[in-house]
């Protein structure tokens, strides 16, 4: 058994949970707004409840994990602590005892599905096409000065034809719904695509935009571990993912998602 430290948003504790033993036991210590607030991490809400809890073995467990932190570091292993961090990655040289990173290489070892249920059913209607996008990437570039990876306007373009020759009859203009925290990203991205589509934009809440996405008729898939997870979640109602997703990766997807070549920029007119 290890000691599992959660960390990152929604998205990233799915590919922490898929990676986990079934004998591991979660801390959700770094996942508290002061500690990450005090470690200078972004906050991100969460709609996942991890149980059972690590407990007093949580807390203890945070001694060799500094330990091996510093270990990294200085000589690039570790004794008691498996990392898989951007800037650490690492097996442990003597026993396992505490797990702490990303482990997205390998997603879908453990089933999400308990995870998910209580999200699952809170939508009384399913939308006939939902569109995620991606927040915080305008965002990001105003407030950090940085540049994001952005899914050019021909992927959503070409997902968006096709999704709307799936519905065929059902709907001669189908409306699409786009669901974001970035408004103004999604605003400029519609402007770019421009298909002769009825288009609307709403903010929800993390657990709102699972349900909604989660079960709408067709689902067009941003670049976010967000929007992986959603198609995973859907199952075998039919989805549109980017090829490559997220740039560096090409995960496998169920047969029921659609695979469209996608193109990164650092913006929109890449």
């Amino acid at each position: 058994m290890a000691i599992f430290y959660l960390i990152g948003g929604t998205g990233n504790q799915l590919f922490q949970y898929a990676a986990s033993n079934t004998n591991d036991r979660f801390s959700t210590i770094f996942l508290s707004r002061s500690v990450r607030k005090a470690l200078g991490w972004s906050d991100h809400p969460t709609v996942l409840s991890f149980s059972p809890r690590a407990g007093l073995r949580g807390f203890l467990g945070l001694c060799p994990l500094m330990l091996d932190v510093f270990l990294a570091r200085v000589f690039g292993r570790t004794l008691f602590t498996q990392f898989d961090t951007k800037r650490l990655k690492t097996r442990p040289q003597l026993a396992t005892l505490v797990r702490c990173g990303y482990f997205q290489d390998q997603p879908g070892q453990r089933d999400i599905a308990p995870l998910a249920q209580k999200f699952s059913s809170k939508v009384s209607h399913s939308q006939p096409i939902v569109v995620h996008i991606r927040g915080g990437d305008f965002v990001s570039v105003a407030k950090r000065e940085k540049s994001p990876i952005l899914l050019q306007p021909g992927y959503y373009a070409d997902a968006l034809e096709m999704a709307v020759k799936t519905l065929g009859e059902r709907a001669e203009k189908p409306k699409i719904l786009f669901v974001t925290d970035d408004v103004d990203y999604a605003q400029r991205l519609i402007g770019c695509v421009k298909p002769e589509l009825i288009f609307s934009v709403e903010t929800f809440s993390l657990e709102e935009t699972l349900s909604i996405a989660s079960k709408a008729e067709i689902y067009v898939s941003s670049n976010s571990t967000l929007s992986y997870w959603i198609v995973r979640l859907r199952g075998d109602l039919p989805s549109f993912a980017p090829r490559p997703f997220g740039r560096n990766h090409n995960w496998i997807f169920q047969d029921a998602v659609v695979r469209v070549n996608a193109e990164y920029g650092t913006s929109l007119n890449d």
